[in-house]
């Protein structure tokens, strides 16, 4: 092709059909016959055809990107979520943009402008502007996890597995609990699985005390950082505490580090619980009781709330289950 790049047109003349069949064929628009599709399939990889994703997307008025903001790359949950959001991009033909952002979103607010987004996913706790989401939505992106009154929803309900876990420290005798929140205390009030754990606390019957809430400055702090941070506060403090659970699985990892550097023992002189399930909570030992979060399905069904809009569907809000994993981190209260 003399260094040129290859168009629908060529592959058309080398197989003998028009440039509409070529499109049918490769779109998957219209049916064609079997040896009319074997034929134009052969002619595009012997021209080594690509389509050409740009001119494509402004044909059709979708740029087939989609951007998702995370604040923790380094944390397996995200990108569990990140390999769903992936796998299923790839299927409708969507590139994915990952915008890590730790603090101010502004800083990054020109890439996320000059990109003209299919879509947008929040993985991020970092709170947004209504100036912001405008922006997006002006341009055309469909949000996903934003404000609920102008995106969809894509989340997770650990309350009822937080309470199964909850109820097995109080048969285990456990009679005081903290709780390593991860986050600052006000996005923490936001925090379905704060919320719940302090109800059950209450309904369970746990004694109370000073620390059953132990507050972090996620995203300044990484998620195993806070957990450190977590164990250090509660030992200096005196904290009376005989189980602790974790916003994350990374958060409960770095408390059981902590804890044994300081010469405590999981689960023999302290308990820890987690919160996602990652690979890595079932590789550590003692295995972390945790939490374990559909969190491959939840980035597959972010990516489909984004096709559907550009589909013309309407934004919706999902929740998805989650189940509780009883393991060795949790055991019965020191006597």
């Amino acid at each position: 092709m003399g260094g040129r790049m290859c168009t629908r047109k060529d592959v058309a003349e080398h197989a003998g059909v028009s440039v509409t069949t070529v499109s049918n064929v490769l779109n998957h628009s219209k049916e064609a016959r079997p040896e009319i599709v074997e034929r134009v399939k052969k002619a595009a990889k012997e021209l080594n055809y690509h389509p050409n994703l740009i001119a494509k997307g402004l044909k059709m008025n979708n740029s087939m990107q989609v951007g998702v903001i995370i604040s923790e790359i380094n944390n397996p949950y995200f990108i569990d979520v990140l390999q769903g959001i992936e796998e299923e991009a790839a299927v409708h033909g969507y590139n994915v943009s990952i915008f890590f952002i730790k603090g101010d979103i502004w800083h990054k607010y020109k890439d996320l402008m000059g990109r003209r987004f299919a879509g947008v996913i929040n993985l991020s706790n970092i709170p947004y502007t209504q100036e912001l989401q405008t922006a997006l939505m002006k341009q055309g992106a469909h949000l996903v996890c934003f404000d609920p009154l102008v995106s969809s929803q894509v989340n997770f309900d650990a309350r009822p597995a937080l309470k199964e876990l909850m109820l097995k420290a109080k048969e285990y005798g456990h009679r005081k609990l903290s709780y390593a929140v991860g986050f600052p205390e006000e996005v923490a009030r936001q925090d379905e699985r704060v919320n719940t754990y302090m109800c059950a606390y209450e309904e369970l019957g746990f004694e109370k005390h000073p620390y059953q809430l132990i507050y972090g400055d996620f995203p300044k702090t990484s998620s195993e950082q806070n957990g450190v941070n977590t164990a250090r506060f509660a030992l200096a403090h005196h904290c009376e505490a005989s189980a602790y659970f974790a916003i994350n699985d990374m958060c409960a990892l770095g408390m059981m580090s902590e804890f044994s550097r300081a010469g405590l023992h999981v689960p023999d002189d302290i308990s820890v619980i987690g919160c996602d399930g990652i690979a890595i909570s079932e590789l550590v030992y003692p295995q972390i009781a945790t939490i374990d979060v559909p969190r491959n399905e939840i980035g597959r069904r972010m990516m489909l709330e984004i096709r559907n809009a550009v589909a013309g569907g309407e934004s919706t809000s999902v929740t998805m289950s989650c189940r509780a994993l009883f393991r060795e981190s949790l055991g019965k209260a020191k006597s």
